[in-house]
């Protein structure tokens, strides 16, 4: 591979095997626990089985209507023997030559798996990715297959889209993980899943499989990499290629500010990627706090969060309001039917408009969940219980002239004008009373707009959620809370 090479200049660094802050019994409960649960993960026999005739069938359909410049391959965890027992999605990848255009390509990869699909006991959906691709569901035994098409290249300085490089992934896991640490990707796997950050979709932010894959290899083993994340610092650089994790401040400051992110990955297939670049600062932190309780902690509670329970999140979200005399509300809205990675970001940024008016109006946002089912988007926020009759809005210092002239020719009209020490305030009426008039104001004011993939016609402000609607904004509750 071209592009798997040692940085000049950078000295490759041994990762230690010393587990911190955590006791020798711990430690021991943990090592037997992790070992399970490698055990458990694991694809059986049966399950490895019928993947791969499920994928050889699909592969030789499409062999049959592919010129031979097409080369097939099987990609993804399934084919690095990383899934998880249970999980063994299939990606196919159609590598087709550079030398066609773009648009071409998708359309002929498209076409050509729509052609394969057994109508008589497959369906498909076409998906939007950085190309399209089809995911095609068996509906009897329920395993599907994502088609996804691709240029064919040789490193990653040929590449034209992302997954051109997924290939190269392919060949870098395969040619460096040995099977105990593919144990381990699945245990980390697992174990993001288990606290609601793992994969890379923009719902989640969390951490995408190849991601897990490379963090095992450059750590070395799973303990390993939770004892080091467990006393991690704001910024971690870790340069897959030479299995270094540490750097003095100089380094650290350059691959901060060269990828634009605190959280950096060096992907070895591709040293000018970040691989986590998608895991969000809520997801890194909350890694770093899991790591951390699980070593210091009763292991198989920690791991599994036993604390918390998925059958009874509605009466939980009502009784963090009950318990702290909160108000709650929800506006629950409808949304396009496309994509969840282009939805969910102008969710988050409607939600960040909402909680930006309530403190410009003295309504403080306690706690905000949102999130997306099918069609519906519901936005949850909790605030102390208010009724503001008034606020007061700080001005200048009288000395600073112009400032104080400004402000007092702005709210003499409308407010009290008052004097306190030099400072002038202003106590006017309060726009809004309560949180429901704020959130009615939302949904039905013309002047505050909606993004364009979520529809303010039809919204509506509730005080108490069904149970499937509180079911939509629980993942986003489990990803806060520890």
């Amino acid at each position: 591979m071209r592009n798997v090479r040692r940085a000049s200049g950078i000295r490759r660094v041994r990762t230690s095997n010393r587990i911190n802050d955590n006791s020798g019994r711990n430690t021991d409960k943990l090592k037997k626990l992790i070992d399970k649960i490698a055990k458990d993960t694991k694809p059986t026999d049966g399950e490895i089985a019928d993947t791969i005739a499920y994928s050889n069938s699909i592969m030789n359909r499409l062999k049959e209507r592919l010129k031979s410049s097409v080369e097939i391959i099987l990609a993804g965890s399934v084919a690095r023997g990383t899934q998880i027992r249970g999980k063994s999605d299939i990606d196919i990848f159609l590598m087709f030559p550079k030398t066609l255009d773009e648009r071409e390509m998708e359309h002929k990869a498209i076409e050509i798996a729509k052609s394969i699909v057994d109508s008589k006991r497959e369906s498909f959906v076409i998906n939007y990715a950085e190309h399209p691709y089809i995911k095609i569901i068996d509906r009897h035994t329920l395993m599907s297959a994502d088609i996804v098409p691709a240029f064919k290249i040789r490193d990653a300085s040929e590449m034209a889209s992302a997954v051109d490089r997924t290939p190269l992934h392919n060949l870098f896991v395969n040619s460096n993980l040995t099977e105990r640490q593919k144990g381990d990707v699945r245990v980390l796997k697992y174990f993001l899943d288990q606290h609601y950050i793992y994969g890379a979709e923009a719902r989640v932010g969390g951490f995408s499989g190849y991601l897990c894959e490379i963090l095992v290899y450059s750590y070395g083993s799973f303990l390993n990499l939770i004892s080091n994340f467990a006393n991690a610092q704001e910024r971690i650089v870790v340069d897959v290629i030479n299995r270094k994790i540490s750097f003095d401040k100089g380094d650290l400051d350059s691959y901060c500010k060269r990828f634009g992110s605190n959280f950096v990955v060096i992907d070895p297939t591709d040293n000018n990627r970040n691989v986590a670049a998608a895991v969000s600062q809520n997801s890194l932190a909350r890694f770093v706090m899991i790591s951390r309780r699980l070593l210091k902690d009763d292991p198989k509670r920690a791991f599994y969060r036993e604390k918390f329970s998925e059958s009874n999140n509605g009466s939980d979200i009502v009784r963090i309001a009950r318990d702290y005399s909160l108000d709650m509300y929800s506006i629950v809205m409808e949304s396009d039917r496309i994509s969840e990675d282009t939805v969910w970001p102008q969710l988050v940024k409607l939600s960040s408009k909402i909680s930006t008016l309530m403190i410009d109006n003295k309504f403080e946002p306690l706690l905000v969940l949102y999130g997306i089912k099918d069609s519906k988007a519901v936005i949850n926020i909790m605030a102390n219980a208010l009724q503001n009759g008034a606020v007061v809005i700080n001005g200048p210092s009288v000395f600073f002239a112009d400032g104080a002239e400004k402000f007092y020719l702005k709210h003499k009209k409308r407010a009290e004008i008052f004097i306190e020490r030099d400072r002038l305030i202003a106590l006017e009426k309060s726009r809004f009373r309560d949180l429901k008039e704020l959130l009615n104001f939302v949904v039905r004011d013309k002047s505050f707009k909606f993004p364009s993939h979520i529809k303010k016609s039809g919204a509506r402000v509730s005080k108490r959620l069904s149970i499937d609607e509180d079911s939509i904004i629980f993942d986003n509750l489990v990803r806060k809370r520890i």
